[in-house]
């Protein structure tokens, strides 16, 4: 069964798009999803409903079959413009009736309120998260909406073997989107390249880490596909934590650098 992560906060402008979307990003095979009043707009990833009814058929159909589920919820507080604010769990723990900010914030698992809570974040991922690799990750995902004066650091990373590329920003978005649609041609189609493209960075790839991130499913009555290894699943999870780690890591170092920098104001001129 899978994971059920509903991001959720009173008002617009509060950053739940943001936050759902950067989930994603690290949690492997998660699949973004929003239930608001709008269609969306052309070219936008994800599963959009509008009615209430068909995105609580479509949770409890998926969640067996997808490791993690980021659903972008408007409209669960009704007044006010509240935290930012994240239930976490099975279906059951995480969809309830709420009314306003005070509801939403009672029954929340984590909040994004005016500071950090690294402490309390860190309790509740360890104790929800079947995957301890991935407790960093999100932590860094939750710092993140957090600005640091402005400045954030972002980096290229990539893992080699034997000075060869496999794993990179690039082929970790393709893996990502072959776990959630389980197909390498529709991954590649939705990356916005060709298949023959795909499978080339998957086999190269593959032959310098001597292995295979991929596993190949045969034909049916819904044809064939693809999925990820075991071997490709704990590089692709370990993949995220390193680059989160370093990310992390270097946003803190930027900061304490920038401390005895004067960048909220202007230099006197000299003369």
């Amino acid at each position: 069964m899978g994971l059920l992560w509903v991001v959720c906060g009173a008002g617009r402008g509060v950053g739940k798009t943001r936050l759902a979307r950067a989930l994603c990003r690290v949690l492997p095979g998660a699949l973004y999803v929003k239930k608001g009043r709008h269609a969306p707009k052309p070219g936008k990833e994800g599963v959009y409903f509008q009615e209430e009814e068909a995105l609580l058929a479509f949770l409890e159909e998926e969640l067996p079959r997808r490791p993690h589920l980021v659903v972008e919820w408007n409209g669960l507080a009704l007044q006010g413009k509240g935290d930012l604010v994240i239930y976490l769990g099975p279906l059951e723990d995480t969809l309830f009736p709420r009314e306003d900010r005070e509801e939403l914030a009672r029954r929340a698992h984590i909040r994004l309120e005016t500071e950090p809570d690294r402490r309390a974040w860190k309790k509740v991922l360890e104790e929800r998260l079947p995957d301890p690799s991935l407790v960093d990750p999100v932590l860094s995902v939750l710092e993140g909406m957090f600005p640091r004066r402005g400045f954030s650091v972002k980096s290229k990373l990539w893992i080699q073997r034997g000075g060869g590329f496999v794993l990179g920003p690039g082929l970790a978005a393709l893996l990502e989107k072959v776990e959630a649609l389980g197909s390498l041609r529709k991954a590649a189609a939705e990356k916005g390249i060709s298949y023959r493209h795909a499978w080339d960075l998957v086999r190269k790839a593959e032959a310098n880490l001597g292995a295979a991130l991929l596993e190949k499913q045969a034909g049916g009555p819904g044809g064939g596909g693809s999925s990820l290894s075991p071997l490709g699943k704990r590089l692709l999870a370990a993949y995220a934590q390193v680059r989160a780690e370093v990310e992390e890591l270097a946003g803190e170092r930027l900061e304490r650098l920038l401390r005895r920098v004067p960048v909220d104001s202007k230099e006197e001129e000299a003369g």
